[in-house]
């Protein structure tokens, strides 16, 4: 599920929100649901959306080794819930 509002934008995509911290955007919170499934905050801009766009259209160069990083980074910070 992706959510967008006036400042902030949330999804609960691993891959995206990875390619998106591989990006340099940041994750300005994580949400828990009852399920104990997480969604992940980034603050919302033009560039974010942009990059989003680019990540559904398939446009993206991201190096490998940043975006396997970042799905590490991301999943140490789940499991650390």
């Amino acid at each position: 599920i992706d959510k967008m509002n006036m400042k902030h934008y949330q999804t609960n995509d691993l891959n995206l929100a990875a390619v998106l911290v591989s990006q340099s955007f940041c994750i300005e919170n994580m949400i828990f649901n009852s399920k104990n499934r997480a969604s992940f905050v980034f603050k919302d801009s033009e560039q974010l959306q942009k990059t989003i766009k680019d990540y559904w259209d398939n446009a993206l160069r991201i190096s490998p080794q940043e975006l396997f990083t970042a799905v590490r980074t991301l999943k140490a910070r789940l499991y650390s819930h």
